[in-house]
């Protein structure tokens, strides 16, 4: 098992125990759904602002229609430009997060009584799916991205995912706990497509056959 595909795995991990921990501290702690809340009240304040449009206009990139073009986009730039094989781990990180993240909330809702504007955050909330689609799609264009062009790609997914978050939150839809576990739902996903790439290109080096072939 190559460096890569070890730390890759431990992303992975990673991002599973913040998603536990997120979710415990915001609703089983007073302190974590007190803060929750406290950050959700500020953020909602801008709902009568400039920003409340345009966080509009990015939280309906995340509706269904919207996320399956753009990840229509990204599997066949993935299928031309990096080939099948890629294609498929691309395609599973965009769809696998997402069926959880809708699984989790079914699971996991629980009221929790703050209120947006006299109407209170659906108790099927966490986690956030449309801040999951938002990484899924970060991670997945990294997953298609060459070398030059990742660091590039990396701000830009994060970006996007940073103003996602920040959207549903603006707008009442969820509580920031909530699109930190959509984070980390999709992350474990992109951990693991990254592991499960590194991990065949190991086995695939030209040292690595003549290892096969030799052993």
């Amino acid at each position: 098992m190559s460096v890569k595909t070890v730390w890759a795995l431990v992303g992975a991990l990673g991002c599973a125990l913040i998603a536990v921990v997120t979710w415990a501290v915001a609703f089983r702690t007073g302190m974590g759904h007190a803060a929750d809340a406290r950050v959700l009240g500020k953020l909602s304040t801008l709902q009568d602002t400039r920003a409340a449009p345009l966080a509009q206009l990015v939280g309906v990139l995340g509706n269904p229609v919207p996320y399956a073009v753009l990840s229509a986009a990204l599997m066949g730039t993935a299928l031309v430009a990096r080939g099948a094989r890629v294609a498929a781990v691309v395609a599973a990180v965009l769809v696998v997060p997402n069926v959880v993240t809708q699984w989790l909330k079914l699971k996991l809702a629980e009221p929790r009584g703050a209120t947006i504007s006299g109407e209170a955050v659906d108790a099927v909330s966490w986690p956030s799916g449309h801040s999951t689609a938002a990484m899924a799609l970060a991670v997945a264009a990294l997953l298609v991205a060459s070398g030059a062009w990742r660091p590039t790609v990396a701000v830009a997914g994060g970006l996007f995912a940073v103003a996602m978050a920040g959207s549903v939150v603006l707008l009442g839809w969820h509580f920031p706990s909530d699109a930190v576990g959509g984070f980390a739902v999709a992350g474990v996903a992109g951990c693991l497509g990254a592991a499960a790439l590194s991990r065949r290109a190991a086995t695939t080096a030209p040292g690595s056959r003549w290892h096969r072939a030799t052993g």
